[in-house]
């Protein structure tokens, strides 16, 4: 007599990098660590400059528009040229700031 031989059932290795199959958290995860990385970098189109350097783009009437922030001592500068670019300086005294851009128009 003869024994029927029974096919051996191999069990499907488990991948331990992904816990035996590919999870949509995984593209949840990585979307998540891209978005916390731009949080980290800093991708900024603004340049700080003096307030020297301010006039001096005033006296060429490079500026389109400024934005004086009081409470904080600082201006944000739009220009003509390069509206996408935005220029800050600090400043300390807004009336003399005032003053000296009415010399220079």
């Amino acid at each position: 007599m003869q024994k029927k031989k029974t096919p051996i059932k191999k069990e499907p290795q488990k991948n331990l990098l992904f816990g035996g199959g590919f999870k949509i958290y995984w593209i949840y995860g990585i979307i998540a660590l891209f978005f916390l990385g731009l949080q980290f970098t800093s991708i900024s189109s603004e340049e700080e400059i003096s307030v020297k350097d301010f006039l001096d783009k005033v006296e060429k009437e490079e500026v389109k528009s400024v934005t004086f922030v009081t409470n904080s001592g600082y201006a944000k500068v739009e220009l003509k040229s390069n509206p996408t670019k935005k220029l800050t300086f600090k400043y300390n005294d807004y009336g003399y700031l005032q003053e000296q851009i009415d010399k220079k128009e």
